[in-house]
Formats: C-alpha cells, structure tokens, sequence
C-alpha cells in the first residue's frame, strides 16, 4: 500500500516556520521556488503573507506524530505567538539601541543661527 504525502512544516528546510519548506517537500520541487511564489504574492496583493500565516497555523509540522487538527493548531498558534514576542523584543533592542541617531544629524550646531 502506498503512503499518501501530507503537507507539513518542513524542519530541515525552514527560514521562519518552514511553511515553504514543507510545500516544496509535498510537490517536489526548489523551497526558493516556493519562496518567490510567497512572496510575489505578498507584494501584489497580500495573499501571499495570509496564506503563509494559514498554512503556519493549520500544517503539522513534519515531525509531529497523527495528532488531532485542534491539537496541531493549539501548538503552531503558541509557536506563532513566541515568534512574534521574539521578533518584538528584537526590533525594540534595534530602535533603543538607534535612538537618537536621526535628531544629531537635524540640529545646527550652536552660534551659527545669524550666519548666512
């Protein structure tokens, strides 16, 4: 009996959740293929970013035993959420570390407002 092939997250193949991976897995095919699909989407009409965060939420990652949807879903919604909180944390390190750097270029030094 041949084994029928499931979409998953890919955990070798992966960049954020391994969505591209996965998909390039399933119909044998280049993930930076996949990604450029994703991607082209994105920037035309943003289906390309709902359906990565779709698929994230409803795809089994691949080595996840037979789980239950609810089940699968309950743990890609906590994953998304501690990716997020660590992105979060990453782009607030940039900005505090950033801060400042923009206002010292627009001010004039002092004692040349009179000149010309």
């Amino acid at each position: 009996m041949e084994q029928r092939r499931k979409v998953h997250r890919s955990e070798k193949d992966r960049l954020i959740a391994g969505v591209c991976g996965g998909l390039a897995e399933y119909f044998n095919t280049d993930p930076i293929l996949v990604r450029l699909i994703f991607v082209l989407f994105a920037f035309v009409s943003g289906l390309g970013i709902i359906a990565y965060i779709v698929l994230w939420i409803i795809a089994p990652r691949a080595s996840s035993q037979e789980v239950l949807p609810k089940e699968v879903i309950k743990e890609n919604i906590h994953e998304i959420k501690e990716k997020a909180t660590e992105s979060g944390q990453k782009i607030k390190e940039y900005v505090d570390g950033h801060k400042g750097d923009d206002t010292k270029a627009d001010k004039k030094p002092e004692g040349d407002e009179g000149k010309t």
